[in-house]
């Protein structure tokens, strides 16, 4: 029987497009999208973080999803409900219609990103997957300096408008065409799906899934929070015109930590992996509060390099725990406070700089400490018997 293949490096691709228009891509376009509905900047990130958090709410339900129908089918129709809804949000200039875009967006990124283009390889082959997984975040881990920069440079000269019809038909193109596959080359559809249940969990199971998803809430409070602050915060600093280009720094390094972990990591535990870069991110933070560019062009290498290897090792150490049959809705429970933190994050770091400055680094690194002590946890659980090799 011929072993059938994930498409790894157009999942990869979808990743860019998905990762760096469905969420990165706002940092760069709030204050035109702003000045184009007659808001504040604000208003647009808030508006954000309230439809990420509604998003966190589905996450069990996309977990079914990806179980029943296949990551595959699942993550085709994310990327092209996000790119109707991007292509959407200069149609109208009023705040609702702005609502209304973004809640396709998210609807889209819950449905077209990380947790679901995993689920991927895992369900064509699972005993390969981790180092598939690397190899779709290689694509991920530059999305956001791809989108920040071309975005800096579309602005001034097509518009906001046909810079968001651009990523939208992009995103449309990747989940109708790019991504399409013949039947006979996917993994089987699940004809009696396996019971997933609180009940049927082992004591080691419910610990896991409790601690991969405090620790994975605490730790997107910072990501997605300090993702978003970096150009204000570098502009703040009075860095002018390299306030993008630092901000930007950190995309390449996650890849050069996805590459450092396949290569040479590997063969240690996920979790030990995950668990220094977590403590490497509190460091990096001290690095990108000087007022020195090149020490803060350091600190936001550092900080990529280890948030490249945290998305690795956290997207498959679920799997140490949890059969392939079950790893959407497994993911679909860990995934919900990690969205909620997610959604949180943007408005919740911007609120504190506003009252707090630069001290707000101060918070954001308390919180990468917490978020390394939870997660500790799991280095304490049994893992799967036909995984330890694996681990």
């Amino acid at each position: 029987m011929t072993q059938r293949k994930a498409p790894v490096h157009r999942l990869g691709l979808s990743q860019i497009l998905a990762y760096g228009l469905l969420f990165y891509s706002f940092a760069s376009i709030k204050d035109s999208l702003a000045l184009h509905v007659g808001v504040s900047d604000s208003a647009i990130i808030t508006a954000l973080s309230v439809a990420l958090f509604i998003e966190a709410l589905l996450a069990p339900a996309v977990g079914q999803l990806v179980d029943r129908l296949g990551a595959l089918t699942v993550l085709r129709a994310g990327l092209v409900i996000g790119g109707v809804g991007y292509a959407m949000l200069t149609l109208i200039p009023t705040i609702e219609w702005v609502w209304l875009s973004i809640g396709l967006v998210t609807l889209g990124h819950a449905l077209g990103t990380y947790t679901v283009a995993f689920a991927v390889p895992v369900q064509f082959d699972e005993k390969s997957a981790r180092r598939k997984i690397s190899i779709i975040t290689f694509y991920g881990g530059v999305a956001s300096s791809l989108v920040w920069l071309t975005q800096s440079a579309l602005l001034p000269t097509i518009g906001l408008r046909y810079t968001t019809f651009l990523g939208g038909g992009l995103l449309m193109l990747m989940g109708a065409l790019v991504l399409r596959m013949k039947t006979a080359d996917r993994p089987p559809k699940v004809s009696n799906v396996k019971p997933f249940r609180w009940s049927l969990l082992t004591r080691d199971e419910k610990k896991a899934i409790v601690l991969l998803a405090t620790s994975g809430a605490v730790d997107y409070i910072n990501f997605t929070g300090l993702t978003l602050l970096f150009i204000t915060w570098f502009t703040y600093q009075d860095f002018g015109v390299y306030a993008v280009l630092l901000a930007s720094i950190y995309g390449p390094f996650q890849v050069a930590g996805r590459v450092f972990e396949m290569r040479y990591a590997s063969q240690f535990d996920a979790r030990v992996n995950c668990l220094v870069a977590m403590t490497v991110v509190a460091i990096s933070q001290l690095f990108i509060l000087s007022d020195s560019i090149v020490m803060v062009a350091v600190g936001m290498a550092i900080f990529g390099m280890a948030n490249g290897i945290i998305t690795v090792t956290f997207g498959y150490v679920p799997n140490l725990y949890f059969r392939s049959a079950v790893f959407g809705r497994a993911k679909g429970w860990i995934a919900t406070p990690k969205a909620i933190g997610s959604a949180l994050g943007p408005a919740f770091v911007l609120m504190l700089f506003q009252l707090l400055e630069a001290q707000v680094f101060f918070v954001t690194i308390a919180l990468s400490v917490v978020a390394a002590f939870l997660f500790s946890g799991l280095l304490k659980l049994a893992i799967r018997h036909d995984l330890e090799s694996a681990a």
